[in-house]
């Protein structure tokens, strides 16, 4: 398949060959009319834009984390058990939910948090791969050309892209990345139950980010502001029969 810039994404694989509001002033009430009013602004409509992406994000990292912390808490819970093996199958337990969680808040602080350093490609794969899942998903990079950044911030927006395409495979499986750090990059799906969610499709058709904010699609709108604060295009491109291609493109290749 060729796309773009003229690169194509090609494997032995067929499955590789065939795809690849604010809130506004109040009025003067009074009475049952005012009372009215907040208790609509406290059930969260109307709802600012920026508020409700600052409570998606807490609600998503409080869950995310809150997982990883009760599988540990139940762990250890078994290490004072008087089975000798039981004391051992908790260890390794504790050390799994201990690694999880120190991946998880690593994945989640590089995307969403303050950037500083600029993260080199390789560490972008790499904080993907040990923090998504389970299921396991395999980020694969043969097709991918690594280098320097095409322009400030593209890190963020790969690392936020990979993220949406891992949280796009529930059974788990397979993201292909085609092209180069330098440019264009394409990002395939490849597993069961493929499939984008379905706000990607409205940002990337120029969709307000914002209007579509919940946390547990909160990486769609996240990758939309990354994106339009760099100027990286959003692009589906429709395959031979899966799931459209992700298509990143920096301001140099437009």
């Amino acid at each position: 398949m060729r796309v773009a810039s003229g690169w194509s994404i090609e494997g032995n694989q067929p499955s590789d060959d065939q795809v690849f509001g604010r809130l506004t002033q109040p009025a003067l009430m009074s009475g049952c009319d005012t009372h009215a009013a907040r208790l609509a602004a406290v059930s969260g409509t109307p709802a600012e834009p920026g508020l409700a992406l600052g409570e998606a994000l807490a609600s998503r990292i409080a869950h995310d984390v809150g997982g990883s912390l009760q599988a540990l808490t139940t762990a250890s819970e078994l290490l004072c058990a008087e089975d000798p093996a039981l004391r051992t199958e908790a260890t390794a337990l504790v050390g799994e939910a201990v690694r999880r969680l120190r991946d998880r808040v690593a994945l989640l602080r590089a995307a969403w948090g303050r950037s500083g350093v600029p993260l080199s490609p390789e560490a972008v794969v790499r904080l993907v791969s040990e923090g998504v899942g389970p299921p396991p998903v395999a980020i694969d990079t043969t097709r991918l050309e690594f280098g320097d950044w095409a322009c400030p911030g593209y890190d963020r927006i790969v690392l936020n892209a990979l993220l949406v395409a891992a949280e796009s495979l529930p059974r788990g499986g397979r993201v292909v990345c085609a092209g180069t750090t330098g440019g264009e990059i394409a990002l395939g799906l490849f597993g069961d139950g493929a499939d984008w969610p379905p706000g990607l499709a409205t940002v990337a058709a120029g969709g307000d980010p914002l209007g579509m904010v919940e946390p547990r699609r909160i990486a769609v709108p996240m990758l939309a502001l990354l994106a339009q604060r760099s100027a990286i295009s959003l692009r589906l491109l429709m395959g031979g029969g899966g799931p459209p291609l992700l298509l990143l493109q920096p301001p140099c290749m437009l």
